[in-house]
């Protein structure tokens, strides 16, 4: 068999011209970045499947129903009991989240993620459930914020009914605010004079319990409190100290120690002095609810929601002029410092330095009274009314997860941002015009799920609960028969086609011209496994130096995988170009063989 392609020069032009121009492009390729690399997979991987989708039969996804659902999560501050049923405090928000587990066959599959729920224990007005889901690839999640406005003497329970095949219920109790057990106080004045007042001030341990926690989880008054001289100090259940004679004392407060000295000398203190509660201008004239898990940051307005009270006494010489606030419906209404300084403790003085407190809105509506007392005279004391209600939104953005067009069986949530940012009812209603071809999950929620059953078009209206008098965001929605290649297998799709396109595939056609480039060195039948050899070797060089060079740019890296995918393409590259050659050159010998033995 002469395998001679010394003298072939034409093929040795083309062969080196093909070669050198494939692999200058994998090396080339190998520098660019990330993002323009994988624009030229997704041209092909698109391509492909628009190509797959056209040549397919549309695909029925199967329904899977739930195997199990477990609580994965409870935000209850205050921890369970001894039946581990979680507490609740008073006026706080716990979420709880339920995750729902499936066996999922293929990813084309759909998940079952309907369900309903009661309230099945205690009584239904004690507190309100603010409800949104979320999934992954093999599971649900149902996130209950449970707003808890009132407690009585009993059990709560809420019963689910998941995809009409699991049953679960959640029980909790509603609880009186506990004492704070860690927490640092501190005492700014420990130097009093006879009838002076001076207050301890709390903040909770720990980076993330600020003092917003200690107000909304624990009831400070219940701190235990005791005074080794009670004839010199005395402490209330609100943390205040009062000097009663001179001498040294130790105010023991939940476990923290304070050195009091009363010296020999008296505050001034008139016989009568008037007490008066003024509102800030620069606040509102009415407190907002505040949103179940909504807390400013540095770039929002808290007088937008809140009010600022100022004491004054009409007796200029009065020389203590400390005192303590008490809202009649901590529900309705929180009494709160100015601020909190950089240490995490309460700050009573706006920049002005006028003494002052922040009260916010919170969980219930309607009048309520903010009290002022005297710290050194209970009997000099006043209130002022004020208003809580829900604020209401006055404008809402809409977000669709999904644009203009989603297969059958497929499903889109949508979900709304309500402004002001402390709109208490953060709910929406999604309305369809075509109920028959569009099932629509957990309505009335923050967040809500829209699953197509049918292929035909659908307009959707979504109404702010809040304010239904603002204008419906409107969209239309058109569901298309399930393809092959959709959204969920799409990201597993590119990803093939980069590696079999962007390695197997181009390294297989560079092994075919290497093999021919290299055989054009071939005399005669010895030097095959010599060229043979060249090729390989070429080839895996090829392949780990465009790897390689992945390790310096900066959004890439070189794997081993593909490396070796890449070699593995470039070898059959080269096992197809022998294959056909000796075939056909095996071809010839037959005929040249019955040409030279048939008879003359």
């Amino acid at each position: 068999m002469n395998l001679s392609f010394k003298k072939k020069k034409p093929l040795f032009y083309v062969s080196l011209s093909i070669y050198a121009l494939l692999s200058t492009f994998i090396i080339v390729e190998s520098f660019l970045d990330s993002g323009i690399s994988g624009l030229q997979s997704n041209f092909f991987a698109k391509i492909s499947s628009w190509f797959i989708n056209e040549t397919t039969e549309p695909v029925v996804k199967e329904t899977i129903k739930p195997k199990s659902v477990i609580l994965s999560n409870d935000s209850s501050y205050l921890g369970k009991d001894e039946q581990g049923i979680s507490n609740i405090a008073l006026g706080t928000t716990t979420l709880a989240t339920l995750k729902v587990d499936y066996e999922r066959k293929d990813k084309k599959d759909k998940l079952d993620t309907t369900y309903t729920y009661k309230k099945s224990l205690g009584h239904e007005d004690d507190y309100n459930i603010i409800m949104s889901t979320r999934e992954n690839e093999n599971s649900f999640y149902i996130d209950m914020r449970i707003v808890a406005n009132n407690n009585q003497d009993t059990n709560y329970q809420i019963d689910f009914k998941i995809a009409n095949t699991l049953d679960f219920s959640y029980k909790f109790h509603i609880v009186d605010l506990p004492a704070p057990t860690e927490f640092d106080a501190k005492l700014d004045k420990t130097e009093l004079k006879i009838g002076e007042t001076t207050t301890i001030d709390v903040k909770l341990k720990g980076n993330d319990k600020t003092d917003d926690y200690l107000r909304r989880y624990f009831d400070t008054t219940k701190i235990e409190t005791s005074v080794d001289h009670e004839d010199i100090v005395s402490i209330d259940n609100y943390g205040v100290i009062h000097a009663l004679k001179e001498g040294y004392a130790t105010v023991s407060y939940g476990g923290h120690h304070f050195d009091v000295h009363v010296s020999n000398e008296t505050i001034v203190k008139p016989a009568t002095n008037t007490l008066t509660i003024t509102k800030s201008d620069k606040a509102k004239t009415d407190l907002s609810l505040l949103d179940y898990d909504y807390t400013y940051n540095g770039n929002d307005n808290p007088n937008d929601y809140s009010v600022l009270l100022y004491p004054s006494f009409s007796n200029t010489t009065l020389e203590d002029q400390s005192v303590r606030w008490e809202s009649e419906n901590p529900l309705i209404a929180k009494v709160g410092p100015y601020k909190y300084d950089d240490n995490g403790y309460p700050v009573y003085k706006d920049e002005d330095n006028r003494y002052c407190v922040r009260v916010n809105g919170y969980r219930l509506s309607g009048d309520v009274k903010v009290y002022c007392y005297s710290n050194n005279d209970n009997s000099i004391n006043s209130y002022i009314n004020l208003y809580s209600g829900e604020a209401k939104a006055t404008s809402f953005e809409v977000k669709v997860s999904k644009k203009d067009e989603i297969a059958v069986n497929d499903q889109f949530t949508i979900s709304a941002t309500c402004f002001p940012k402390n709109t208490f009812d953060t709910r929406i209603k999604v309305e369809a015009s075509n109920p028959s071809i569009a099932t629509i999950i957990n309505n009335d929620t923050t967040s809500v799920t829209v699953r197509a059953e049918k292929v035909g078009s659908c307009h959707f209206k979504v109404i702010c609960l809040s304010n239904q008098n603002l204008p419906a965001y409107e969209f239309d929605m058109k569901f298309t028969a399930q393809k092959a290649i959709n959204d969920d297998n799409y990201k597993d799709f590119h990803a093939f086609m980069r590696k079999f396109l962007g390695h197997f595939s181009l390294f297989l056609v560079t092994g075919v011209f290497g093999m021919l480039f290299f055989l054009t060195f071939v005399e005669d039948d010895k030097k095959l496994w010599l060229s043979l050899a060249l090729t390989t070797g070429s080839g895996f060089f090829l392949a780990g130096i465009s790897e390689l060079i992945q390790f310096f740019i900066p959004s890439r890296g070189g794997v081993w995988l593909d490396v070796g995918i890449d070699f593995l393409g470039y070898v059959v590259g080269t096992a197809i170009t022998i294959g056909i050659i000796l075939s056909i050159l095996f071809i010839r010998k037959k005929i040249k063989q019955k040409k030279e033995n048939k008879p003359e």
